[in-house]
């Protein structure tokens, strides 16, 4: 605005974007009931500063289907913050692993968490260079997992008859592989702490491509 020779006080832009926002609050909540009507959903909390006395940290929380997105800012990255967001949902939830979705889950459980694989892999990736073969080995089998999702059908797949079909022929799901994996090649209580938040992180209760634990 300033550009165009307009002089805009800042309480003038919050007042529009009040005005803004008490217009839009019907269409948001009509948003956040229709992701949730999903059977997968995506959640994740980042933060971000409000300016102002103290520059206080807000977080943003978003909700997502295959269709729409929601974000909810919120004072708190709590459990008491999630079970907000999540406002009762049933379903399964991938999200990255974060303490307050896994106790939610514990505490209800009204939706089924499913870690996002890309956040496993990434641990794995910054300790590959100190364990190079499990390392390599791990990274191999998540490598496997997304082979079987890029011959997923556009739109998903179907019913659990046409989930099996599409993993018959194929390699053996990562976390099946993994369970082998582990007693023999997990590193020791004295590895370094990239293998040790790799190993923790590898834990999630339900695979998010297959399903299985």
């Amino acid at each position: 605005m300033r550009r165009e020779g307009l002089a805009i006080d800042s309480q003038t832009l919050w007042a529009q974007l009040e005005a803004a926002a008490t217009i839009l609050a019907p269409t948001c909540e009509v948003l956040r009931q229709h992701v949730q009507t999903a059977p997968v959903i995506g959640a994740d909390e980042t933060w971000r500063v409000l300016v102002g006395p103290g520059n206080k940290h807000w977080w943003a929380w978003s909700l997502t289907s295959e269709t729409a997105v929601t974000y909810t800012i919120l004072e708190s990255r709590s459990q008491e913050a999630a079970r907000q967001v999540l406002n009762g949902y049933h379903g399964i939830v991938i999200a990255d692993g974060y303490g307050a979705d896994e106790a939610l889950a514990r505490a209800g459980p009204r939706f089924t968490l499913a870690h996002c694989w890309a956040h496993v892999r990434r641990k794995f990736v910054d300790a590959e260079p100190h364990y190079p073969g499990p390392g390599a080995e791990v990274l191999d089998l998540i490598g496997q997992l997304y082979a079987v999702e890029q011959e997923c059908p556009p739109g998903g797949v179907g019913d659990e008859d046409e989930q099996t079909e599409l993993g018959s022929d194929g390699p053996t799901c990562a976390p099946t592989a993994r369970r082998r994996w582990w007693p023999r090649s997990a590193p020791g209580p004295s590895s370094n702490g990239r293998c040790r938040r790799a190993v923790s992180a590898r834990r999630s209760p339900t695979c998010s491509a297959c399903g299985q634990g």
